[in-house]
């Protein structure tokens, strides 16, 4: 699926970006496009995580 950003489907997340894309192709259920996803809270889960398990994260 086309999705342009006009369309009430486009993430507003992406419509805050410096030079966001006019369109996006969507495959399979496009309705996750709606959730707010913010990777800096996984990736602070996975540095407890390592950081637990005696991972080194950067040198």
């Amino acid at each position: 699926m086309e999705i342009d950003i006009e369309n009430p489907r486009y993430p507003e997340q992406l419509k805050n970006i410096k030079k966001p894309p006019k369109k996006i192709y969507a495959k399979g259920n496009i309705e996750l496009l709606k959730t707010k996803r913010n990777i800096n809270n996984w990736f602070k889960k996975t540095i407890k995580i390592w950081q637990k398990n005696d991972k080194k994260i950067c040198n």
